[in-house]
C-alpha cells in the first residue's frame, strides 16, 4: 500500500465536510433541489439593496450636477410625490357629485359654515345695539353722542395738573419781575391748563351711531365690533381700532396716552398736539421769569 501524502489527506477531509454540509442543507430545505439558488426572501432582500444603491447613485449625480444636498433632494422628491397624489385625487373628483351634495344639503336645510362665514358676519350688524363703555365714563350725551368722555387714567391728570400748578404758583410768588413777563407766564400756564383739561374731557373719536342708515349700506360697507358694538366703515378699518385699555373703538387711532388719560384719535389729536407744544413753552417762560 502506498502511503498518502498530507495534501491528499486534507483534500479527503474537505470533501467529507462538504458532503456533510450538503446533507444538512437538504434536510433543512428539502424543496430546494439546487443548493446554489437563493430563496424568495433572500432574493427580495437583494432587490431592495439594489434599488437603494441605484437611488443613492442617482442622488449623487444630481447633487454633482445641481449642487444640491441630499436632504434637499429628498425634500423635493417628497413634494413631487405629494403633488402627484393631489393631482390624482383632483382628477378623481367629479363636479356633479358636489352639486348633488349641495342640493341634498339645501333640501335638508344644511348650510356650509366655511363658505358662508363672511356673509354671516356681515348680517350680524345691528344698529339698534347700544355701545358698551366698559373702561371709560361718558357724560352729557347730545343726540346719542357723549360730549364729556373721561378715560381710564384720570388719576394722572389730577397728579400732573396739581403738581404743575403748585410749581407755577411758587415761581410766580418768588420774584417780582417785569409786567410783560408776568403776563406771558400767566398766558403760558393758562394755555397748558386749558389744553390739558380739554384732553381730559373731549371725545377721542368714538364711531357715531348708524341707526338712521339703510340696512343695505350697513351690510356692504360697514363692520361692527364684537366687544363694544361700535359700527365703523370697512374702508377706514385700518384706522378704526378697538383700544384694550379704554375698551372702546376709536376712529383714526394714533396711540393710547396714559398722561393724556385716554386714546388719541380723530376727535382730540389737534388738542393733543397743542398740549405737547404748551409744555416746552411753559418751561422756557418760567426759566426766563426766574432769571430776569
Amino acid at each position: 500500500m502506498e502511503k498518502k501524502n498530507d495534501n491528499d489527506i486534507e483534500v479527503e477531509i474537505n470533501q467529507q465536510i462538504v458532503s456533510k454540509n450538503k446533507r444538512n442543507n437538504k434536510k433543512r430545505n428539502p424543496n430546494n433541489d439546487n443548493l446554489g439558488q437563493l430563496t424568495r426572501e433572500q432574493f427580495e432582500l437583494m432587490k431592495k439593496i439594489r434599488d437603494e444603491a441605484i437611488s443613492r447613485t442617482e442622488r449623487y449625480t444630481e447633487y454633482k450636477q445641481g449642487n444640491k444636498s441630499n436632504d434637499e433632494f429628498i425634500v423635493t422628491e417628497e413634494i413631487k410625490k405629494k403633488k402627484l397624489k393631489l393631482d390624482k385625487s383632483n382628477q378623481k373628483k367629479i363636479i356633479p357629485e358636489e352639486d348633488d351634495m349641495t342640493s341634498k344639503n339645501k333640501t335638508l336645510g344644511i348650510i356650509n359654515i366655511n363658505t358662508n362665514n363672511e356673509e354671516e358676519e356681515k348680517t350680524t350688524i345691528d344698529p339698534n345695539k347700544d355701545r358698551i363703555f366698559k373702561g371709560s365714563q361718558p357724560f352729557l350725551f347730545y343726540k346719542g353722542e357723549p360730549l364729556i368722555f373721561l378715560g381710564p387714567d384720570t388719576r394722572f391728570y389730577i397728579f400732573i395738573f396739581s403738581l404743575v400748578s403748585f410749581l407755577c404758583i411758587i415761581i410766580y410768588s418768588l420774584k417780582n419781575s417785569y409786567i410783560i413777563l408776568k403776563i406771558i407766564f400767566i398766558i403760558s400756564y393758562l394755555f397748558f391748563a386749558s389744553t390739558y383739561t380739554l384732553l381730559l374731557v373731549m371725545n377721542p373719536g368714538i364711531p357715531l351711531n348708524k341707526k338712521n342708515l339703510d340696512p343695505t349700506t350697513l351690510q356692504k360697507d360697514y363692520k361692527q365690533c364684537k366687544d363694544c358694538n361700535c359700527i365703523s366703515l370697512e374702508k377706514e378699518g385700518k384706522y378704526t381700532i378697538h383700544c384694550e385699555k379704554c375698551q372702546i373703538c376709536v376712529e383714526h387711532f394714533d396711540h393710547h396716552c396714559t398722561i393724556a388719560t385716554k386714546c388719541i384719535g380723530r376727535g382730540n389729536i389737534i388738542v393733543f398736539k397743542l398740549w405737547m407744544y404748551s409744555v416746552p413753552i411753559l418751561f422756557v417762560v418760567s426759566f426766563f421769569y426766574l432769571i430776569f
